[in-house]
């Protein structure tokens, strides 16, 4: 008599960055969107969700507004550089501007000139 083994597969919860990204969602749509247990639901939910989203933007003819996470990151990119970002009417215009920004590199901080010259005669 042989034994047959049933496979145990193990589902992983949502990981945090799903449930960021639903709460995102939900924010943006203007709804609330559940998250699931697992982590292989939340994404299904999530590419289902943003497809719709898609979908009825196309059908509207307009595009899309930029992400709450586009948003904090121009406004971390501003707080780091001590500037203010706009934040741009479109994600394309969103995605730009933070390439822009990110190549310009991080600024230096200001040091006094003093102490180099101190070092420099010593």
């Amino acid at each position: 008599m042989t034994e047959t083994a049933t496979p145990t597969t193990t589902s992983k919860p949502a990981t945090a960055r799903q449930r960021q990204l639903l709460a995102d969602l939900s924010v943006e749509l203007g709804r609330d969107i559940d998250v699931p247990a697992t982590a292989k639901a939340a994404s299904a939910v999530i590419a289902k969700t943003i497809r719709k989203h898609n979908a009825q933007l196309a059908e509207t003819g307009t595009k899309p507004a930029p992400t709450l996470r586009q948003a904090r990151l121009l406004e971390e990119l501003g707080a780091e550089r001590g500037k203010t970002y706009q934040l741009p009417a479109t994600r394309a215009q969103a995605s730009a501007r933070i390439k822009q920004i990110l190549a310009a590199g991080t600024p230096k901080p200001k040091t006094d000139a003093a102490p180099e010259a101190e070092l420099v005669a010593a």
